[in-house]
């Protein structure tokens, strides 16, 4: 099996079958040949020996060598090459002395119907320890990745490389609620504390801040302000706390046709209950904002006129919210206000720097405008602090594809693939595409058609239709492009579509930069920002668009002038010296 296993990651029976086709090809060739030319009779003998005869030295090349449209290489180069890649972007340093991660706490309730629950009391204990500044937490998405895992807590904590875990469970009996919590060091698995709490479910609050304040002492961390509390009241009203937990479970989630809609009927029913709940109607917010990208919908500007209201409601309720604020931005974009968006990016970071999810929107937004240091340097801080959240290597390996360093954006592809960010595989697609290995570029998209979303497949989903997708994105056939880029464009036409952050790039590279102008400047997105972030790139199309004489204005409406004036100017677009770029006074190139 091992051998069998090292014979097709060589790809050697590929191999083998294409010298079969060119050798019987030759040898028709000879036969052909021999009798219209009267040749020698022995010419077509000959022929057929020496194909016979190369045969061993075309499977030994199939073996030694790593052949593909890119040109040749040894295969044990480009493997050793992958391994010191993973090698230096791995590297980890010993664990800080004061770090820890949540793990969701397990669910003993006599039902085992409060799952939701355990998550969410392990969440806010988790968001109570952000605030303490000398304590490195672990985020959510990579604690909560070991969820029903019997793992050592010695093996965990080496994966996210904390000196502590916190662990513990919730049981619920009608309004009582019992929570177990237990420390332990990561080192040795030595217990350092344990504690039990009994409480009604209106207490849920002070539980929390209970327990975040006994672990910092635990761990012998001064507060900054002794006395004051650590985990926020966020309701008065349990009934909707609870249905503000189940919303936020699956909101987390995100993934499916029916998980967003059923969030946001959660957050509606906890705002009903209390509509002077901040947090839940920023939830409610980011729900809508984020459905139309994942979901079907004829209809998203109802979506994003009800996430308008909520995040009013929210705003109006709590003007310090990094969560209402990264909100804000991404309204901001489904209104074309780009620079408003980013600096609502920039606020949200400002309130809460050290929470994962808002680190990562303002390195998001630094990526999208091109100022790909100092997005770079806010991903690795969101990655030491939630190693495990898949979107952060999925945006490193963006800053590498723009670099046209493809090796290291496919490792960073596998690495969002293997956190469970599916459309990491059809980017690796196009890295491979863009390389020239365009077998392992099929590879990833026919992956990538198993689990995509549901409108996607739905656009692909004759053999035909994926034929043409595939050799116009991959192959880059010319009649292809052309008839993707007409489909594109009649399907964008229609008032009942639902445009997502793909289309931009379909119409960059196969409908032109001027098609790709006007997308952006008209279409609602709330993640508009994202396909900004293809004019950086060092491809044919994207250098076109950067070339394209309507680039200087198109950069002057959207307001990336006006941004690049406030946040810095990009490698590829700097102003004209003595100037600071007004007037379009900027070299492209």
């Amino acid at each position: 099996m091992k051998l069998f296993s090292e014979i097709r990651r060589r790809q050697v029976i590929q191999g083998a079958i294409a010298y079969g086709i060119v050798g019987w090809l030759l040898i028709q060739l000879a036969i052909a040949l021999e009798a219209s030319l009267e040749l020698p009779p022995y010419v077509d003998r000959w022929v057929t020996i020496g194909v016979i005869g190369g045969f061993p030295v075309a499977i030994l090349l199939a073996w030694l060598f790593d052949i593909s449209l890119s040109g040749m290489r040894l295969t044990s180069e480009t493997d050793q090459a992958a391994t010191e890649t993973e090698t230096t972007i791995e590297a980890k340093e010993p664990p800080p002395k004061h770090s820890i991660a949540i793990l969701p706490f397990a669910d003993m309730s006599p039902d085992g119907d409060q799952e939701y629950l355990g998550d969410g009391v392990a969440e806010e204990i988790l968001n109570a320890l952000v605030k303490v500044t000398e304590l490195r937490v672990t985020g959510r998405t990579s604690s909560f990745a070991y969820k029903g895992q019997n793992l050592d807590i010695r093996e965990i904590g080496e994966s996210l490389n904390v000196a502590h875990v916190l662990e513990g469970s919730v049981r619920r009996q009608g309004d009582r609620v019992r929570i177990t919590a237990q420390l332990i060091q990561t080192d040795n698995g030595f217990h350092l504390w344990s504690e039990t709490y009994d409480g009604d479910l209106k207490d849920i609050f002070d539980l929390q801040d209970t327990i975040s304040k006994q672990i910092v002492s635990e761990l012998e961390i001064l507060l900054d302000a002794e006395g004051a509390r650590l985990a926020t009241n966020l309701t008065s009203s349990p009934e909707a706390y609870d249905a503000f937990l189940r919303g936020r479970e699956l909101f987390h989630k995100l993934v499916g046709d029916e998980t967003l809609p059923q969030a946001i009927k959660f957050f509606e029913r906890a705002v009903e209950l209390d509509p002077k709940f901040a947090d839940a109607w920023a939830h409610l917010a980011l729900s809508h904002l984020n459905l139309p990208e994942l979901v079907d919908t004829d209809d998203p500007s109802r979506h994003y006129s009800a996430a308008e209201i909520a995040i009013e409601r929210a705003q109006a309720i709590n003007t310090e919210s990094a969560l209402v604020e990264r909100a804000i931005g991404l309204i901001l974009c489904v209104k074309r206000d780009f620079f408003g968006a980013v600096q609502a990016y920039e606020r949200s970071y400002k309130l809460d720097p050290d929470n994962p999810f808002i680190s990562f929107g303002f390195a998001y937004a630094m990526a999208s405008i091109g100022l790909h240091e100092k997005a770079l340097e806010l991903f690795k801080k969101t990655e030491a602090s939630d190693p495990s959240a898949p979107y952060v290597p999925q945006w490193l390996a963006m800053l590498h594809f723009s670099k046209s360093d493809w090796q290291t954006a496919i490792f960073y592809y596998q690495k969002a693939d293997k956190l469970g960010y599916v459309p990491a595989r059809a980017s690796a697609a196009f890295a491979e595409a863009e390389r020239g290995r365009i077998r392992e570029a099929y590879a990833w998209m026919r992956n990538y058609m198993k689990d995509a979303p549901t409108w996607f497949r739905d656009r692909l989903k004759s053999p035909l239709a994926r034929h043409v997708y595939y050799a116009a994105a991959l192959k880059k056939t010319p009649f292809y492009r052309w008839l993707v880029g007409r489909a594109t464009l009649a399907r964008l036409k229609k008032t009942n579509n639902n445009p997502t952050i793909w289309d931009p790039l379909v119409l960059l590279e196969f409908c032109g930069p001027e098609h790709y102008f006007e997308f952006i400047r008209k279409t609602p997105l709330a993640y508009g920002l994202t396909p900004i972030v293809y004019l950086f790139y060092e491809t044919r199309s994207s250098r076109a668009a950067r070339a394209h004489k309507d680039f200087p204005q198109f950069a002057e409406d959207i307001g990336l002038v006006k941004i690049w004036q406030t946040y810095g100017w990009p490698e590829q677009v700097q102003p004209n010296p003595g100037t600071d770029g007004s007037n379009l006074q900027f070299t492209v190139s």
